[in-house]
């Protein structure tokens, strides 16, 4: 009878659990799928980005949170997965800051020839292949010119100029910005041979170019890739808000360029497509130049004096620095064209290796293989190690058994000498 009961209470414990596990089983499943991360909750998104780096652009909206990298790692590839309401952008890169002393693309620098001063526009800003930060801009803006054409000299470069007070921001321009010297020359050629006005049979050499580089003084200047819109002028920070950051250098194509200049600013004007077809040299200031030519009408120019050296561009793609103009008729209608010195030809023909990257940082990720090449040489080193003392230890043990068998028979020996005598 007392068996039956001890049966009978087992039995009831065991329907009482499995009455417990139903009621679990009734409970809500985790779903295998994605699951909605709380992104009101800074503690659980938080908790969810904790094994994520590179994170570059951050928000949480909508019931959503968006996140910027520049790639996808496998952190955030298992993050997307895990959760169905994170949402990746890839190609967001780590931005940095813009200050006063940064040199974009068409900002004006004044130069000393002589005993006079002049102003023209920064092109490009970028590093040479040594890594050293540099500005493209026109080579004629690194020459003393007579009134002859003829050159009496080199300019010198002087600081850059306050565009609050600049002609593109309806300034008289030629105030020193207070940042100091800019740099100094580091390449320049403008042209080739004097054309005489009354030669008909001069020809264009195929190394006339209009181009200079500038090696910046690193200590006063940062270089940026971008090229200013000019919004920013009244702030002296031209890098605060750009019409593009340039990622390339290339051919121009048909359609619109666009210029950033100290005297005109931020222009946007239609290639002039039917002269390029005829032109690839034109003579500035009695000197031939290798470029093309934009379009614009006489009331809205696409350049001015002053804008010498300025940034052409489409899109991220540099195309030319500006190198002159000036009015010329076509089917009876007077437009204002504007020359541009090609980028691309211009590198080619100068020999210089302009990086739009600095070459004086590590890639991403570079630090990670130093660190784990630097762990696999410790392992390999602990386990060379250990062999080695493995190996000791094994000799070791072999002596010692060689001398104990060697201690034991001569012991053997010796008892049967003994015994025997």
């Amino acid at each position: 009878m007392q068996k039956k009961l001890v049966q009978s209470s087992l039995a009831l414990t065991a329907a009482a659990a499995l009455g417990l596990g139903g009621a679990f089983v009734a409970s809500p499943a985790l779903a295998d799928g994605p699951q909605k991360l709380n992104v009101q909750s800074d503690t659980q998104i938080q908790k969810a980005l904790s094994d994520v780096e590179g994170v570059n652009a951050y928000g949480a909206k909508g019931g959503k949170l968006n996140i910027g990298v520049a790639e996808k790692t496998d952190a955030i590839k298992d993050l997307e997965k895990k959760y169905d309401n994170v949402v990746v952008t890839e190609g967001i890169k780590e931005m940095k800051p813009y200050a006063a002393n940064d040199i974009v693309g068409g900002a004006g620098y004044l130069v000393q020839s002589g005993s006079s001063a002049g102003a023209c526009s920064t092109g490009f800003s970028g590093w040479d292949g040594a890594g050293n930060p540099v500005v493209l801009t026109a080579g004629h803006c690194a020459k003393i010119i007579e009134k002859s054409g003829e050159f009496s000299g080199d300019s010198i470069v002087d600081e850059t100029e306050q565009p609050s007070t600049a002609a593109a921001n309806g300034g008289d321009g030629f105030v020193r910005s207070g940042q100091g010297v800019l740099g100094q020359w580091g390449y320049h050629k403008f042209g080739g041979d004097l054309v005489a006005p009354d030669d008909p049979t001069a020809q264009p050499n195929d190394d006339d170019i209009d181009f200079a580089v500038i090696n910046v003084d690193k200590s006063k200047y940062n270089v940026k890739t971008g090229v200013t819109d000019w919004s920013t002028a009244d702030s002296d920070d031209l890098g605060a808000k750009l019409a593009t950051d340039i990622t390339k250098v290339g051919p121009h194509t048909e359609g619109t360029v666009q210029k950033s200049g100290r005297t005109t600013g931020l222009t946007e004007s239609p290639v002039w497509t039917d002269l390029n077809d005829q032109y690839t040299f034109m003579n500035i200031g009695g000197r031939f130049v290798h470029g093309f030519g934009v379009k614009a009408s006489t009331d809205d120019p696409f350049s001015a004096g002053g804008d010498s050296g300025g940034g052409v561009f489409q899109g991220d793609t540099a195309v030319g620095v500006i190198s002159g103009g000036g009015p010329v008729e076509q089917g009876g209608v007077t437009y204002d064209m504007s020359w541009v010195a090609d980028l691309d030809y211009s590198l080619e023909t100068a020999g210089f290796d302009f990086q739009l990257t600095d070459p004086n940082e590590e890639p991403p990720g570079d630090d990670d293989a130093s660190a784990d090449a630097g762990a696999d040489a410790k392992d390999a080193d602990s386990d060379a190690g250990a062999d080695a003392k493995d190996a000791d230890s094994d000799a070791g043990a072999d002596a010692k058994d060689a001398d104990s068998d060697a201690g034991a028979d001569a012991k053997d020996a010796d008892s049967d000498a003994g015994a025997d005598a």
